[in-house]
């Protein structure tokens, strides 16, 4: 499986839950330190369930995987992680 961009986990959030997007983006496109990321995580996965009791099960993977990727970029050094 492909790991998502920042770009795109951006992008995920801001078109399926946009009132989440201040948790995520800060002025260095950096990912969230392990503490902001498990409380994002948290909610995203929250919503995700949302869209797939309302019958939206592509974008609840959608959601589901940004929240992975946030999970497993914020384990990584926060400052030598890659933009891309």
């Amino acid at each position: 499986m492909n790991r998502l961009s920042h770009r795109d986990v951006e992008m995920i959030i801001r078109e399926y839950v946009p009132e989440l997007q201040h948790l995520f983006a800060d002025r260095w496109e950096r990912w969230p330190d392990e503490q902001h990321a498990y409380q994002l995580v948290n909610r995203l996965r929250t919503r995700a369930d949302g869209w797939r009791q309302n019958g939206f099960p592509e974008i609840s993977a959608k959601i589901h995987a940004a929240a992975d990727e946030i999970v497993t970029r914020s384990k990584e050094s926060y400052y030598q992680e890659p933009r891309y």
